[in-house]
């Protein structure tokens, strides 16, 4: 199960993190955590998620502006994720 992971660049509370994408993973099996690699949220999801073996795919933004998320935008075309399954 692929989950996106988004919130704020001062949030700092493991505990909840952790506890839901434990619960998710109990639930649904493995999983893929999709991040924007920034401080924060972001960052406290992706430590957890490998701390407790699941994948993660991180999409950060590319900086050029545009606010697009990392989906990509004219100047930097989308990127292809693959992932087995």
């Amino acid at each position: 199960m692929r989950v996106l992971v988004t919130g704020g660049r001062r949030y700092n509370r493991p505990d909840i993190v952790d506890r839901v994408l434990g619960g998710l993973k109990k639930t649904y099996g493995p999983l893929v955590v999709v991040h924007g690699a920034a401080p924060g949220l972001d960052s406290l999801a992706r430590n957890l998620a490998v701390a407790n073996g699941c994948e993660e795919d991180p999409l950060p933004d590319h900086g050029c502006g545009c606010g697009d998320g990392g989906r990509g935008c004219r100047q930097h075309p989308k990127r292809a994720t693959v992932t087995g399954g």
